[in-house]
Formats: C-alpha cells, sequence, structure tokens
C-alpha cells in the first residue's frame, strides 16, 4: 500500500487563463496520475483567486452590457472557480479528452476513483487557531 499523499495547487500556477489553465492542468494530470499508478492515494486541493477573480470580472462585463443582468456575487464566483478547476483536473485524469491527455499508462479505465467536490469555510475572526 503506498502513501496518502496530499498535493495543494496554488491558483496562480494554474495559469491566468483557459488555455494556460488546460497546459497547467495537464501536466498536473500527468504527475498526479504516475503517483496513483504506484499505489498512492492523492488528494488534491487547490486554490483559485485568479480565477475567481477572472469570473467577477466576466460577469461585470456583462452587467455593463446588459443592466438588468445579476451581479455575481464573490462566494458564487468561487464556487464556479472550484467547479471547473475539478472538472480540468477530472478531464485529464480519466482521459476523456485523449487527444490532450490519457487517463493511466495501461490505457485501462475504471481502475481509479475520482471525486470532485466543493467546499466552503468559515473562519472566526476572533479565533486563535491555526491550520499547519
Amino acid at each position: 500500500m503506498g502513501k496518502r499523499i496530499v498535493i495543494a495547487l496554488g491558483g496562480n500556477a494554474l495559469g491566468s487563463n483557459l488555455p494556460e489553465q488546460m497546459i497547467a492542468v495537464k501536466q498536473t494530470a500527468k504527475a498526479i496520475v504516475d503517483l496513483i499508478e504506484e499505489g498512492h492515494e492523492v488528494i488534491i486541493a487547490h486554490g483559485n483567486g485568479p480565477q475567481v477573480g477572472m469570473i467577477q470580472n466576466a460577469f461585470a462585463a456583462y452587467h455593463k452590457q446588459q443592466a438588468k443582468s445579476d451581479i455575481m456575487p464573490l462566494s458564487m464566483c468561487v464556487a464556479m472557480s472550484q467547479g471547473y478547476i475539478g472538472y480540468h483536473l477530472h478531464l485529464c485524469q480519466v482521459g476523456c479528452n485523449v487527444k490532450q491527455c490519457r487517463s493511466l499508462k495501461t490505457g485501462s479505465y475504471g481502475l481509479a476513483f475520482f471525486y470532485i467536490f466543493t467546499s466552503y469555510h468559515t473562519v472566526d475572526r476572533r479565533s486563535n487557531c491555526s491550520v499547519r
């Protein structure tokens, strides 16, 4: 049995636009799949600051053109970015886009399980706790 490995991807490491993100995710997914093939359990956490900003800017630009459109709250932009970053990682890991990414080196599908979920955390600013 391998080790449990937690990988934290910073939002800046994923690029500043969609083409850059797809290249970064493809490279990252290959490294993650290698770890899985070696028998490790891999948990991925990611930042999303730049991606949230891009989503918020897109909604703001649309709102300037369509005044009746909604202004998207920050929390919803965060959830959107979590979803699409997870989706892109998933695509590369399970080989849905075979021309760009392969799932497992063996070409076998269904040998690994991938769970993608979003989360929401609230930290009390009065708390003295810190995560290490």
